[in-house]
């Protein structure tokens, strides 16, 4: 539409130049509208691209020689066996930013680091930091359940793992990064496998006298149960020897020992059927009066009762004659309580019983019938036909 002069002297150039304006004008306005809108969202793309940027998972991978130790020889003493024997540490190692990491030290014998089961019975040990410090107990359980001669140096493998932690819980898609191997001697103190229970029982002869034995896995710890027979206190010492001539522990008070060898006896208050423990560790002692029964629904009073076993001092065995029933199952159980109890260790390996945090149960696969069961507190156990046919010893 063509612009009507607005006075009678304005020149058509003039006009024309008005009509530029405008359009200038107009066009700075479009361009400060676009600026507005525009540039937010180009600043909130670019902080998406940074955002994604950080979240995009990266393969990590530990630097040459990563892992070392404060020391390179551990020797372990039962003085110091809760103190920190050894230090591990190592660098970050980086998946990206923004990305949490977890690291996993291994502990392994030698021999097991290789072949197509390598590490696969390492001890491990996490931790969210770059370095992991370990007790004397930490390397003393290690050394005892891969089987080490307590005194004797033996070398052991380390090594680190890193991994992505995936904040909803599910598995990284990222591979684990795995650290160098450095090589340890370890020195496990030298515990003795078992202690004697020499005593006012049987005549305070070490020699003669009843062990208790090391907790499988937990060296320093010992377990065992023992008939100190007679009326009244009952007072007996452990040693790590068969005589007086090595270390033996007295009462030191509190239920703490003394090595001091002219140290009272270790006491209980009546004579009876204990469960004695030993922590070589600490230097503490336990000793529980214990009466024995079996319970289960093979047994006459099912799982809501014991029904109660009397000890054979001549054969020294818990027995108890009942009416057992087929298909079952049972346990030995202590004091009418589950703090102390005996079933199968393993259900592949029925010839032995062991106290543990879980049990399986024993289970009786023959007839219906009258069975004596017995218990020592240990290896042997079994149950027999009432009629003297043994219905399995050691194997149900």
């Amino acid at each position: 539409m063509r612009r009507v002069l607005e006075r009678p002297e304005e020149t058509h150039g003039e006009a024309l130049d008005a009509g530029c304006n405008e359009r200038l004008d107009r066009g700075t306005r479009l361009w400060k509208v676009w600026w507005l809108i525009g540039t937010p969202v180009a600043c909130l793309a670019a902080v998406l691209l940074l955002f994604a940027e950080q979240l995009r998972l990266q393969q990590g991978a530990f630097t040459a020689n990563a892992l070392t130790a404060n020391t390179n020889t551990v020797t372990l003493t039962a003085a110091r066996i809760n103190d920190t024997a050894i230090v591990f540490q190592w660098p970050t190692v980086s998946y990206g930013p923004a990305v949490t990491v977890s690291y996993t030290v291994q502990l392994d014998k030698i021999s097991d680091t290789s072949g197509a089961t390598a590490w696969e019975n390492a001890k491990s040990f996490s931790s969210a930091a770059t370095t992991q410090p370990l007790l004397g107990t930490d390397l003393n359980n290690f050394a005892t359940s891969a089987g080490f001669t307590p005194g004797v140096a033996s070398p052991i493998a380390v090594r680190v793992i890193s991994n992505v932690v995936q904040q909803n819980g599910s598995a990284t898609p990222v591979p684990s990064s795995y650290s160098n191997t450095i090589v340890i001697s370890l020195t496990p103190p030298p515990f003795p496998p078992y202690l004697y229970v020499p005593g006012a029982y049987q005549g305070w002869l070490p020699g003669s006298a009843s062990t208790i034995l090391q907790v499988p896995g937990k060296a320093g710890l010992y377990e065992g149960y023992e008939n100190l027979a007679g009326a009244g206190i009952q007072y007996f010492k452990y040693t790590d020897a068969p005589d007086w001539d090595h270390t033996n522990y007295g009462d030191g008070g509190g239920g703490v020992f003394s090595t001091d060898g002219q140290a009272g006896g270790l006491s209980v208050p009546n004579g009876g059927y204990y469960e004695l423990t030993a922590n070589l560790l600490n230097n503490t002692w336990t000793a529980t009066a214990t009466t024995w029964g079996i319970i289960g629904d093979a047994t006459p009073g099912g799982w809501d009762n014991d029904t109660p076993m009397s000890y054979d001092d001549v054969n020294q065995v818990w027995k108890v004659t009942a009416n057992m029933k087929q298909n079952g199952s049972f346990k030995f159980r202590a004091n009418n309580a589950w703090n102390i109890d005996f079933g199968i260790d393993n259900i592949t390996d029925r010839t032995r019983i062991m106290r543990e945090a879980v049990r399986k149960r024993f289970s009786l696969p023959f007839a219906v019938g009258c069975y004596r069961a017995e218990n020592d507190g240990g290896d042997p156990f079994g149950i027999v036909e009432a009629g003297g046919v043994p219905a399995g010893r050691g194997i149900f």
